[in-house]
């Protein structure tokens, strides 16, 4: 099937823009907390 194609290229292209928005929300807070 082509979903599962699909399925695959959206996980590894969204997978590390998730981890990066993460990490950034983390040192958002880390930001916030040192202030």
């Amino acid at each position: 099937m082509v979903w599962g194609q699909i399925l695959l290229l959206a996980y590894r292209l969204f997978g590390p823009l998730l981890k990066v928005t993460e990490k950034m929300k983390d040192n958002i807070k880390t930001k916030k907390e040192h202030s």
